[in-house]
């Protein structure tokens, strides 16, 4: 059944942002975040399991953080379907560069606020395709979470200009993607417990894993694999991109202890900014890195 919260945190309240030059818009969020506190019971979840797992300074001001990260990334979708690419002149630092040509593999995490690296993509002469798990069934008439998600992602293929492909079944829409030279983007951050085929990895000193398919799809490929953050100044709500060098190393093992790097590093600089804080036991289960 729907409920109020739903349609405020998930339609209403990240909306309005719409109705408003970006740094207006902003304010409004920042005090969405502090005082109407939105997100409640995920974010204490969050830093429960970020105090837990050796996150720093975890507290009020992290709490708030967490919340503003959460809403601005709502509110995307919103300002995707609503602004034209020149609000990324206006409103987005970038450092380092994309290779010069595809096809390649561009990786991130659920860190930050990164619906806009899509238009940034396409921007810059690429053609993105996000990879995904397959999409939720036709949800009932008042189901707003699961209409929220299908939105979310006809907005990914209409921001991307190709469609979503959903992983199972998809190898010959990537073959023919790469063979276009298009670029495909995924998250590495999805549970072991999710995904059949895993690498150990160290994040933030812990074991956990990386799915493997990816890496395997880049070496069989002999794709250059980039990893990307966009991350979000809470001071003056504008975007950080940050474009690293394609990962070192010769397979799938060397490349995923890179990108578990960069992961910690995210971490250790901004650990608001991790979306999955209330999934983390699933990323840190005992034993989860020995799974092959």
């Amino acid at each position: 059944m729907p409920t109020l919260r739903d349609a405020l945190e998930l339609y209403l309240e990240p909306a309005s942002a719409a109705l408003l030059p970006w740094p207006w818009a902003f304010r409004w969020l920042r005090l969405l975040a502090r005082h109407a506190r939105p997100y409640a019971e995920q974010t204490e979840a969050a830093e429960q399991c970020a105090r837990s797992h050796g996150a720093a300074g975890t507290g009020p001001e992290w709490r708030w953080r967490h919340r503003l990260v959460r809403l601005v990334d709502h509110a995307d979708l919103y300002l995707s379907l609503t602004r034209r690419d020149t609000w990324l002149d206006r409103n987005l630092e970038v450092s380092g560069a994309w290779p010069s040509r595809g096809p390649f593999l561009a990786v991130t995490f659920h860190w930050g606020t990164g619906f806009w690296s899509l238009r940034h993509l396409r921007r810059s002469g690429f053609r993105p395709a996000m990879l995904s798990t397959p999409v939720v069934p036709a949800p009932a008439a008042f189901d707003l979470r699961a209409r929220y998600a299908r939105l979310r992602n006809r907005e990914v293929a209409r921001a991307s200009g190709e469609p979503v492909i959903y992983l199972g079944g998809a190898k010959n829409r990537i073959r023919a993607h790469l063979t276009q030279g298009g670029v495909l983007v995924g998250l590495l951050d999805v549970p072991a417990s999710q995904t059949p085929q895993v690498l150990p990895v160290r994040i933030l000193g812990r074991d956990s894993a990386f799915p493997r398919g990816l890496f395997d799809l880049a070496q069989e490929s002999q794709l250059p694999i980039v990893p990307f953050l966009f991350g979000l100044d809470p001071v003056s709500g504008r975007r950080q991109l940050q474009i690293h060098e394609p990962l070192p190393g010769s397979g799938p093992q060397a490349w995923a202890e890179a990108a578990a790097l960069a992961f910690t590093r995210a971490l250790e600089n901004d650990s608001p900014a991790w979306h999955r804080w209330p999934d983390a036991p699933l990323f840190f289960p005992a034993g989860a890195a020995q799974k092959r």
